[in-house]
């Protein structure tokens, strides 16, 4: 038996386009996709599985929720309160590991789609997905999506731009920055941030201290290493976990006691920081909460699929650990 995917296979789209196609549900494609995917399903005699069919048309009490990966502590955070505020409700969740890949969470949005949960929540794992094609609820969590019904995402801007006041405020003026990319989109707002700090206290960003690299510990390490080759810094801004790793394994390098060294702030946290790097500075992505917020937009779209999209914005609590704390305290005093 020819089956939906072999359609699509054939006429170059998506499983679910041709969903919607064949089923005369709205799609935006052109009328030469539509047309091409009507005559592969003809001269393949597609024959809709009456049995599959009627169980998609069923609603549904599962959710289904994409994440690129479960071992980020913040995107555990986010699975974990989705979860509970779903069964709370009555709901199940059917999660689905993307790994932050472009095709894989294609496919994934695809499958789930096709399989007609009551809701959808999608934590992005690449910038701004179009989500427009989607046929049910759906809600983004942590980064934006186009078109989602509904957002819910953290304060990258202005978590960079606390943190950096933060130093200022410390006394430290030779803050370097490391943003992450310059294609990400939460990189972008992460660089503004930081420099937002810098102008609000009257003072030039410092261009030449930005290093762009990917989350990596390897590439942050290098990066860190190029600006340790210029004159001292006095702080480090970092956008993760893993960039503070690189960070600190340049200092090292360099023969210098991290705990005594630049003050580190990164943008980000894990567990391991508390024992491995207690001179690390942080801020606490309010992961749980992400995911609780979610779910209550997701349960209030199906309840009210006409209602207008929503759009929260949830900061993150910083973390200020070692001699900046000490610093940090005494300059907000005035000692």
């Amino acid at each position: 038996m020819v089956t939906i995917y072999q359609v699509a296979a054939e006429a170059k789209v998506s499983a679910s386009i041709v969903s919607r196609i064949l089923n005369d549900r709205p799609v935006r494609v052109t009328e030469e996709t539509r047309s091409r995917v009507l005559a592969v399903a003809s001269e393949l005699r597609y024959v809709p599985n009456s049995v599959a069919r009627s169980l998609r048309q069923r609603r549904s009490d599962t959710w289904t929720l994409l994440i690129p990966t479960l071992e980020d502590p913040v995107l555990a955070g986010i699975a974990h309160g989705v979860t509970e505020t779903a069964q709370a409700s009555g709901h199940q969740v059917a999660v689905t590991i993307t790994g932050g890949s472009t095709s894989r969470e294609r496919a994934s949005l695809d499958t789930a789609e096709m399989a007609r949960p009551a809701g959808l929540i999608v934590v992005p794992g690449t910038p701004e997905p179009d989500l427009s094609q989607l046929s049910v609820p759906v809600v983004a969590v942590l980064r934006p999506a186009r078109t989602a019904n509904d957002q819910v995402i953290d304060d990258t801007f202005d978590t960079a731009r606390r943190a950096t006041a933060t130093l200022l405020e410390a006394g430290h003026r030779r803050i370097a920055c490391l943003p992450g990319t310059r294609q990400d989109p939460l990189d972008v707002q992460r660089l503004t941030g930081y420099r937002q700090a810098f102008t609000d206290a009257g003072l030039d960003p410092p261009a030449d201290l930005v290093r762009h690299c990917p989350s990596q510990p390897s590439a942050a390490r290098a990066a860190t290493c190029r600006l340790l080759d210029g004159d001292p810094l006095d702080a480090i801004l970092l956008a993760s976990t893993a960039h503070a790793i690189g960070a600190v394994e340049a200092l090292g390098s360099r023969g210098i006691d991290p705990a005594s060294g630049p003050a580190l702030f990164a943008c980000d946290s894990a567990p391991w920081t508390t024992i491995f790097a207690p001179f690390l500075s942080v801020a606490k992505r309010p992961g749980h909460r992400l995911g609780r917020t979610a779910a209550q937009f997701l349960l209030d779209r199906i309840s009210d699929p006409t209602r207008p999209p929503r759009a929260a914005v949830l900061a993150s609590t910083l973390d200020l650990r070692g001699p900046l704390a000490t610093t940090w305290t005494g300059a907000r005093r005035g000692d």
